[in-house]
Formats: C-alpha cells, structure tokens, sequence
C-alpha cells in the first residue's frame, strides 16, 4: 500500500494529500480510511504542495495617501460635453 499511495502522490505532482489519495485507493479496492492514509504519508514524508488561490485585489484602504473627494456623488448629468467622464475596471480570474 505504501508503494500505491507514494505513486499516486507523485503521479499528481505532490499535489494530492490523503483525502484524495484515500479515494483512489478505494476505487483500486483497498479498504483504508482517510486517517491511515495520512499516517502513512507522514511516515514516508509526503506533504502535499498546494497553492493558495488567484484572487484579485483592486482597492488597497490601508494607506496614508491623501484621499480625493467625491465630486460628482452619483450626479453624472452636465450641461456641456466631456465635463464629466467616467471608467470600469472589469477583472476576471484566471481558470
């Protein structure tokens, strides 16, 4: 079983810990639990690697800059063109 849960961990890149490598021993037919596993892993010295999710940050609050005030406050009519212009930023995560 050792050999069985040491390739599986290095067949997924040292990625998968015990939840995922206890769930590919039983499709094989071992009866093992999630525990066992683990302590096998422990005892052979495989820590699986993962990696913290993308996630995207837009606004840092926590500064010192001088803050600009709200001029428009939601008022967007003007009476003459190109006095008021306005943006989105759209980000998407990457998959």
């Amino acid at each position: 079983m050792l050999e069985r849960i040491t390739y599986h961990f290095e067949d997924n890149k040292r990625r998968y810990g015990s939840p995922k490598i206890t769930k590919l021993l039983q499709k094989e037919g071992y009866s093992v639990s999630e525990r066992t596993v683990g302590k096998y892993m422990q005892e052979l010295d495989l820590r699986s690697c993962v990696a913290k999710r993308f996630r995207v940050k837009t606004t840092d609050s926590n500064h010192d800059l001088p803050i600009h005030p709200n001029l428009l406050n939601q008022n967007f009519k003007t009476a003459e063109p190109n006095q008021v212009w306005v943006t989105d930023i759209t980000y998407s995560t990457p998959s």
